[in-house]
């Protein structure tokens, strides 16, 4: 199970960085002010970026608890079934995807798959814009995400398949489809994930 790395949650809120999951230390239990944390947290620099984000006051955030999650394309492994959220939405607190542009489409179509999914935000936001997407999310506000390339089910199921390093022909077998309607699937991929190129280091990273 690709998760059993990542199984760690610690609270980025204060100094103490307490546990939070899955064992909640007595002083994380006892905490009453907003939890924050990063998961995978194995980006350093992206952790210590959010770490001052959050302890910054000045930066007003909502006063809600929220797991940051690096949805880049280093972690995609992580991101092409359910799995990952189901382990963090057993702590209760609301997801934020940071995703890239490459991960941006995978990101929308798991933010539309899950209501615990607050706002998918870019590597590249400002921080007035994810004060708003994350604002708006609470207040019932529209993104503007409806415009934007998410992938398909069928595109995701595919992707998590091709990163099993299976061939186009398996996969046709195994989900009873033709290898060009295959292909026709892999193309769309590319076009919304960066291009061919892209999408190849991405599957052998």
């Amino acid at each position: 199970m690709v998760l059993k790395k990542y199984k760690k949650l610690e609270c980025l809120s204060c100094h103490f960085q307490c546990e939070l999951y899955p064992q909640a230390t007595i002083k994380m239990m006892n905490c009453i002010g907003p939890k924050y944390c990063m998961w995978p947290d194995r980006n350093v620099y992206l952790k210590h970026g959010m770490q001052l984000l959050l302890m910054n006051s000045s930066y007003g955030l909502l006063d809600i608890d929220l797991i940051f999650v690096d949805f880049s394309r280093y972690n995609i492994r992580l991101f092409t079934n359910k799995e990952w959220i189901h382990y963090l939405t057993r702590t209760d607190l609301r997801l934020v995807l940071i995703a890239d542009r490459f991960t941006h489409p995978l990101a929308l179509y798991w933010k539309k798959q899950c209501q615990q999914i607050a706002a998918v935000i870019s590597v590249d936001d400002t921080k007035k814009e994810i004060q708003r997407k994350i604002q708006l999310h609470f207040f019932g506000g529209k993104v503007g995400e409806n415009t934007q390339p998410k992938l398909s089910d069928i595109e995701v199921q595919i992707l998590e398949l091709m990163i099993a390093e299976k061939s186009v022909k398996r996969i046709a077998d195994e989900l009873s489809l033709s290898e060009k309607r295959i292909y026709a699937i892999k193309l769309s991929l590319q076009n919304k994930m960066g291009g061919r190129g892209r999408l190849n280091i991405m599957l052998s990273g």
